[in-house]
């Protein structure tokens, strides 16, 4: 895949539509949402499913600093 190949992923998490990009390049799989990027080497799963999962954690993340920054 090239390296400038980037494609859009989408999942539903909590309700919310979260909407980011993906590329794979010698085989690292390279997220982008907003301003947060996550990487992680392919190993047996698909890199879309990946791509997923890594989407669903930044999301997450982001809910949790969201959380502790309003003091919840």
């Amino acid at each position: 895949m090239s390296s400038e190949n980037w494609k859009e992923i989408e999942l539903n998490y909590c309700g919310t539509r979260v909407k980011g990009t993906y590329k794979v390049s010698d085989r690292i799989v390279t997220v982008v949402y907003g301003n947060r990027t996550q990487t992680a080497q392919l190993g047996i799963l698909p890199a879309g499913m990946l791509a997923h999962m890594l989407l669903r954690r930044m999301e997450f993340e982001r809910r949790q600093t969201k959380q502790s920054t309003l003091g919840e």
